[in-house]
């Protein structure tokens, strides 16, 4: 078995082989950062906190701004941008097809802007990915893995990622995303999902990606009132479960693992584990790929318990970097 992970390491690179890697928000040391320039420009500016990831197939990145601040103009002027991951101030000293580039960056990716939106005091940039390039694992390991994965039959229910988008997709989940559960109600009985595309837009508007045609999309729109609940890290594994609900249709409440407590103001169940949730009510959607990025309104923001091990995941390429150089990952495999 050891002789089979040693020759698996040499040959892709990767010596941990889940592909996403459950983790606390909080407990991520020394995490990467996100900064964005424009073509044919120095300007930079940090996005760390004010980028969310709406879908994989595309790409979707929304940029958040306020718009009481000047830097919102800069995503706005510029129709191609470029996302640069790395772990230090931005230096720009070298240029990467046509941009201003950081020197130490780990990652980049280029983006094309599809749409524009104003959210209360907040203007949403909604960009797609057009291609990306990392160092993670060396270009030859990188190599190895498309071919294997282009050989590899999925799993039922996985979406296939052709070509760079693959790359694309692992250098924007190298920032942790938190994996929330949806729970959409008529009342009597309930369904709960769970979700990594999702964000605030400001504090007034909320958004969160499903994927069109499945039933968790379908109940959204039928009943337009959900709760967005962030979930304790210790629950991961139940969260992962509940992952088929997208196919699944409203149950009676027996069905589910759920908190003593009640949202605030719709009484919807809140699942075993929560540790703050948002009522939301759907004002708006916007349709890409397979994607439709639903637009919520904000109707109340609750703690239940003060609790720092927020549920996320990241991607495994960007773990084994930071293995390989010796940076401290505190991960939970499923």
């Amino acid at each position: 078995m050891i002789l089979k992970r040693q020759l698996k390491k040499l040959l892709t690179g990767l010596s941990i082989q889940q592909e996403y890697l459950c983790l606390s928000l909080e407990d991520m040391k020394e995490s990467m950062r996100v900064f964005l320039t424009a073509k044919n420009s120095t300007s930079y500016v940090e996005v760390t906190k004010t980028h969310l990831v709406l879908g994989y197939k595309p790409l979707v990145v929304a940029i958040v701004r306020d718009l009481k601040t000047t830097v919102a103009e800069l995503p706005e002027m510029e129709e191609t941008i470029c996302l640069h991951f790395g772990k230090s101030d931005f230096e720009s000293n070298t240029r990467w097809r046509d941009f201003g580039a950081d020197k130490k960056s780990i990652a980049r990716v280029m983006f094309h802007k599809i749409e524009k939106k104003t959210l209360g005091m907040a203007a949403v940039f909604f960009f797609e990915g057009i291609h990306g390039e990392h160092d993670f694992i060396s270009r030859w390991h990188q190599w190895v893995n498309t071919v294997y994965q282009g050989i590899k039959i999925p799993r039922a229910g996985n979406v296939k990622l052709p070509g760079n988008l693959y790359e694309q997709v692992r250098i924007a989940y190298s920032i942790p995303r938190t994996v929330s559960i949806v729970t959409v109600s008529d009342r009597d009985r309930i369904n709960m999902f769970p979700t990594d595309l999702h964000g605030a837009a400001g504090e007034e508007f909320y958004m969160g990606s499903l994927r069109i045609g499945s039933m968790a999309n379908q109940q959204v729109e039928q009943f337009k009132r959900v709760v967005i609940s962030e979930i304790d890290t210790k629950w991961y594994r139940e969260v992962y479960a509940l992952g088929k609900n997208h196919m699944r249709d409203i149950r009676e409440k027996e069905n589910f693992s759920l908190h003593h407590q009640v949202s605030d103001q719709f009484l919807y169940p809140l699942p075993k584990g929560v540790i703050r949730y948002r009522e939301l009510i759907w004002r708006d959607s916007v349709d890409r790929g397979m994607h439709r990025i639903h637009i919520y309104e904000v109707v109340s923001a609750r703690t239940v318990i003060e609790s720092t091990a927020t549920l996320a995941h990241v991607h495994q390429y960007y773990v084994q970097w930071r293995h390989d150089r010796g940076l401290k990952t505190d991960y939970l495999l499923r």
